[in-house]
């Protein structure tokens, strides 16, 4: 089929409004902008849009041992969502003091979940039950990515995607200054692709986008990732200064054609925002106890579906194609497909696991040709593939290759469901590399055990050698002497992303070695706790620019309490903090505009007063003053 050139507009748009934090940047010497959350509305208040929303895929997926969507032998799939009434969106916290935005649908005049063309919605009654009564909450960080969902333990599946088709509608790439067209790079449920905007005829109230370039497309289905699809879309937004957008509109749609004017894939999106109102919220400041975080499910039937297609995808290749594909790889990027057919096939095949395992002890093989095989096995990450890698890095060919052996064990933190045997090869691995002499796989080992225990502490099963491995980090740290390997056990408890974790940490944030101070400052960025904010804030005024501006990094997504808020505006307008670590601080500050607006404008000026008028952080700066005027608005009592 001919290549088409990718052209793409999000069903999901954007909800504009005060960027929480605005980051100018430069690729290729030309100024751009960065992907931010527009929007949400200020604490207390909330604001309320008229939705119209619907989402429809359809679908032929192959059966196992199929070769091709739309040939004999496939599964048809099809969801088909609607949903149109009021979108009531509102500002909140977590009691951890996270910045979260929650959304309720609180009218609904038609509804539609037809899941293999049955509606599992069908009565006005359910669709009450499920929706009208229930909120769910995300929380962001300054970019405007989402971390986390919170949702009710009891709540819908289908709530959950309803919200979070609406969540997608958050992202957006602010203008830099003077910009009358900008490109920005998003990510979406679809993948990774850049967008690019223009105000309408010079309005500063009207938005226009499209999209190109579409550098990742991973939402398709595993047997669709080779085809060419075939996208177009087109929206806009208008804004009038008030909180959130005035009005948005987006249509795109979606193609995969197979054989004969089949169309194997096809997926349609619409979704039109109108603002209703401006409201003061009554919800209260904080998100109701209760909440939870939980991943997003899928309707019933599709999970059945990406099973079989993950089933498909792995059919696709065989264990002497993989190896050939690891032997022959030359660094560049594989074929489209080729990575997720190697990682279904092992995940689905655990004696290829073994297989490719071995390959690691070959000397014939290339550093980028181990990293592959390497990357092939943490991604399948099933107990039989995590079993190949240890015995793999066990074998006297990766002890006597520190760059395999540096490489296995850092790697090991990307592991998404660690066993307790892989914590247990870990601490032999500090042990071995502690008596052979080899500092960098001592480190690499324990960062990674860090990565594991925080894993397999959040587990059911798990805890126990998650507690064992805590454990023995603590020992690390009494133990270490030098800079490097005490950094490196403190980014290790970070990694955990355990709260009690935090005063340990906190001990060596005074340490006379600006090393051991960055590694302190990057565990507790990782740590949501107030004791972990107060000690980054701490940090943030270090005399070393490196750790002040790894301590900002760590704060640029916490709201600060009213005495640490104090705090901070008490060192930047002193002049104690570095004036090379205001880059990293600007979005810390702009992210306690909600709690503070004039504390956070008295901070912004004075950031503003020791810069150059022309440089480009003035520039930011001043353009993250002219939003906060623009922001304003009266919400009666």
């Amino acid at each position: 089929m001919k290549r088409r050139k990718l052209l793409l507009v999000p069903l999901f748009a954007v909800l504009a409004g005060l960027p929480l934090a605005y980051r100018a940047f430069t690729r290729n010497g030309e100024p751009s902008a960065e992907s931010t959350l527009a929007a949400a509305p200020p604490v207390g208040t909330r604001v309320i849009y008229s939705i119209d929303w619907s989402s429809e895929t359809d679908m032929d997926v192959p059966r196992v041992g199929g070769s091709q969507a739309g040939e004999a032998g496939t599964t048809p799939v099809s969801v088909h969502l609607h949903l149109k009434g009021a979108l009531a969106l509102r500002r909140a916290q977590t009691g951890e003091g996270g910045d979260v935005l929650c959304a309720r649908f609180p009218e609904i005049e038609e509804h539609r979940a037809l899941v293999f063309g049955n509606d599992v919605l069908a009565g006005d009654r359910e669709i009450r039950d499920a929706f009208t009564a229930r909120e769910g909450c995300f929380e962001f960080d300054d970019r405007g990515r989402v971390r986390r969902f919170l949702f009710e333990q009891d709540a819908p599946v289908l709530f959950q995607q309803f919200v979070q088709g609406v969540v997608e509608a958050m992202q957006y790439t602010s203008p830099p200054p003077k910009a009358e067209q900008w490109e920005g790079e998003e990510i979406s449920t679809l993948g990774i692709t850049r967008t690019h905007y223009a105000f309408e005829d010079g309005r500063e109230d009207a938005i226009t986008w499209n999209r190109n370039e579409y550098r990742e497309l991973r939402g398709l289905p595993p047997w669709a990732r080779d085809a060419d699809p075939e996208i177009d879309g087109q929206g806009s937004i208008t804004l009038d200064g008030q909180p959130g957008l005035k009005a948005l509109s987006a249509e795109e749609t979606i193609v995969v054609a197979g054989e004969q004017d089949t169309e194997p894939y096809r997926y349609h999106g619409k979704l039109a925002l109108v603002r209703r109102t401006v409201e003061q919220d009554q919800g209260g400041p904080r998100v109701a106890e209760g909440l939870r975080s939980r991943p997003i499910g899928i309707p019933a039937g599709v999970a059945e579906a990406e099973r079989a297609a993950q089933a498909s995808e792995a059919a696709r290749t065989n264990l002497g194609e993989v190896q050939s594909l690891i032997a022959t790889y030359g660094g560049a990027p594989l074929a489209p497909g080729q990575m997720s057919a190697m990682v279904s096939f092992l995940h689905e095949n655990d004696s290829a696991c073994a297989e490719v395992g071995r390959m690691l002890e070959r000397a014939d093989l290339e550093p980028a040709q181990r990293t592959l095989a390497i990357d092939a096995l943490v991604a399948a990450g099933t107990p039989a593939a995590q079993e190949a890698l240890r015995a793999a890095l066990s074998s006297p060919a990766a002890r006597a290759d520190g760059a395999l052996l540096f490489s296995g064990l850092r790697r090991m933190a990307m592991l998404r469901t660690p066993t307790p045997e892989t914590a247990a090869f870990l601490e032999s691995a500090i042990d071995d590399a502690r008596e052979r002499g080899a500092p960098d796989a001592r480190n690499a080992a324990t960062v990674s055990l860090g990565a594991v225990a925080g894993q397999l502490l959040a587990s059911e099963d798990g805890a126990g050698a998650g507690e064992a491995a805590l454990s023995r980090l603590h020992e690390e740290l009494s133990a270490a002497e030098d800079a490097t390997g005490r950094a490196a056990v403190l980014i290790a408890l970070g990694n955990t992303h355990d709260p009690e974790q935090a005063p340990v940490i906190q001990q060596y944030a005074s340490d006379e070695r600006a090393e051991v101070r960055i590694g302190a400052a990057r565990a507790l960025a990782n740590i949501k706790s107030e004791e972990a904010t107060g000690a980054l804030l701490s940090l943030s005024a270090d005399r070393e620019t490196s750790v002040a501006s790894m301590a900002l990094r760590g704060l640029k997504d916490r709201v600060l309490g009213d005495g640490q808020r104090a705090e901070l505006e008490h060192m930047v307008r002193s002049g104690s903090m570095s004036r090379d670590a205001d880059a990293a601080l600007m979005p810390v500050i702009a992210r306690q505009v909600d709690a503070d607006p004039a504390a956070t404008r008295r901070m912004l000026e004075a950031l503003l007063a020791r810069h150059d008028e022309d440089g480009e952080l003035a520039l930011a700066l001043r353009r993250m003053l002219g939003a906060l005027d623009a922001a304003r608005v009266a919400v009666a009592p």
